[in-house]
């Protein structure tokens, strides 16, 4: 999917860094388990650099971006800076244990992050499925800072190592909830 740029306050911002990529995770060899691959493609949706208004917010209509979809999502150039580290952010996943995200079957990751010299949580809500043979897709859904004036659906949920959503998503097993 090429992203569609977005142009405001006369500057044209591009998307590339969140153009889908492949990624090849190794899990080692662990005692009696031998080492295993999983290729996973990584796509990205524009909530990674998009916000929904605010209830009876007053916005700038430039910062309408034409996602072709019916629902109106606000360019946020915070996101969109922050959106460029996650390429990274995902790579590093198996160093992470995300939390199950209960009944919604997603996960996410809180990552303290230093916003120029403030220490903010930056929130990253994905999904893993089988996509074909050998293969899975993770889709990150979304990626903020938490915020205490911007709702957002509350996230709870158990831990769990990202080695053991690749292997139960791939054998087609249940992940603990």
């Amino acid at each position: 999917m090429a992203w569609t740029s977005h142009i405001y306050e006369g500057k044209t911002y591009k998307f590339a860094h969140l153009e889908p990529h492949t990624e090849t995770f190794v899990r080692p060899a662990d005692g009696e388990l031998p080492s295993e691959s999983f290729t996973v493609d990584v796509r990205y949706t524009d909530h990674c650099f998009t916000r929904k208004p605010k209830p009876g917010e007053v916005y700038d209509p430039s910062l309408v971006y034409a996602n072709g979809e019916k629902k109106i999502r606000l360019f946020c150039p915070r996101r969109n800076e922050l959106s460029k580290l996650l390429p990274e952010l995902i790579r590093s996943l198996p160093n992470n244990k995300p939390q199950h995200n209960g009944v919604n079957g997603n996960f996410f990751t809180r990552d303290l992050l230093d916003l120029q010299g403030n220490p903010v949580k930056y929130v990253i809500i994905f999904s893993v499925r089988k996509s074909g043979k050998g293969r899975m897709e993770l889709l990150v859904e979304t990626a903020y800072i938490e915020e205490p004036d911007y709702r957002s659906t509350p996230l709870n949920g158990r831990r769990v190592r990202f080695w053991i959503i690749l292997n139960n998503t791939y054998k087609g097993l249940r992940i603990p909830r």
